[in-house]
């Protein structure tokens, strides 16, 4: 089972109520992907727990991110970082990946698609977690899929009436 702490931080006043309700929903998050199984790599060691720590972010923080880790310049919306060694175990303080979601970018988000900050926080969330476990949709049109199935999967356990993932968009 997969154990999601959003981390503390400065939030910005007016997102507080709907980062609440986001946070509010992660154990939600934490049963949807349940079934889940991570891909050969990405695999906890056995018996390692698999937490991981939710950090939201600031544009220019993503960005820094973005350009370091991908070579992209700009904002984008999600990132992660899965720490999972095949085989190798980590002290259980030691989160299993990490997931970084910009809150500016995901409120631009949720006003395009018309829904709450908090839906659009668990739609990005699902998928950076996803990114951790290993699947990978810009692999190959299999890879995309797949991981379009699963995402899709999740979300519609948790936002039926907007089910709609980040592949699909």
């Amino acid at each position: 089972m997969i154990g999601l702490e959003l981390a503390a931080g400065a939030r910005p006043p007016r997102l507080n109520a709907e980062i609440t309700k986001f946070e509010a929903g992660l154990v939600a998050v934490e049963k949807a992907l349940r079934s889940v199984k991570p891909k050969a790599g990405s695999a906890p060691a056995r018996g390692q727990k698999k937490n991981m720590l939710v950090q939201l972010v600031s544009d220019p923080a993503i960005a820094r991110l973005n350009q370091a880790y991908r070579g992209k310049t700009g904002p984008t919306d999600v990132l992660s970082f899965c720490y999972a060694e095949k085989g190798v175990k980590t002290f259980e303080h030691e989160p299993y990946g990490e997931v970084y979601i910009s809150y500016a970018t995901a409120a631009r988000q949720a006003r395009e698609m018309r829904h709450s900050l908090a839906d659009e926080l668990t739609v990005l969330l699902v998928h950076g977690v996803l990114h951790v476990m290993g699947y990978d949709h810009e692999r190959s049109e299999r890879a995309r899929r797949e991981m379009q199935k699963l995402e899709s999967a999740a979300l519609n356990r948790l936002l039926p009436q907007k089910a709609e993932g980040l592949i699909t968009r």
